[in-house]
């Protein structure tokens, strides 16, 4: 429903596309109840951090998504680090509890959401392969990645 709503009035929208760093292995270490409060904690800091218009799910596993009306990408980048660094602060249990973050932003009301999620989890993705608990910016411009931040002083 958002996604019309933006696509009506073409005010700015941005996606965020996050995933737990090491998930599987805290699993396959400490056991799914470490796995399951470890989720549950990045659901409260998500809610936390969204303004009342935003929407924010779980999209399956260690994926989580923030639908961010109004928003621009720098906005979304703002955002994505607001929520790092408020998990960062949060007491996690046995592995440090980081995620690695996707943002795209849409650019015109020709976009679609299929290409807005996909470029989302590329940047996602980068993020994951450049060493994890960062937030990367996927940009116009042949999709190259644009921006990306990194919590200081910790690590993945």
């Amino acid at each position: 429903m958002e996604f019309a709503n933006w696509k009506r009035h073409s005010a700015p929208l941005s996606i965020l596309l996050m995933d737990v760093d090491n998930f599987k292995q805290r699993n396959d270490t400490y056991g799914h109840a470490v796995g399951d409060t470890a989720l549950e904690l990045i659901g409260r800091v998500v809610r936390r951090c969204v303004r009342a218009g935003d929407t924010a799910a779980r999209m399956g596993g260690e994926e989580f998504a923030i639908l961010l009306p109004n928003t621009d990408l720098k906005g979304a980048m703002d955002l994505a680090m607001r929520f790092q660094h408020m998990l960062a602060l949060e007491e996690h249990g046995p592995l440090p509890l980081t995620v690695s973050i996707g943002v795209t932003s849409a650019m015109d009301s020709s976009s679609k959401w299929e290409l807005l999620l996909s470029q989302a989890d590329e940047a996602m993705y980068v993020a994951k392969r450049s060493g994890k608990n960062k937030a990367v910016a996927y940009g116009v411009g042949g999709g190259k990645v644009i921006s990306m931040g990194k919590m200081a002083g910790l690590t993945a």
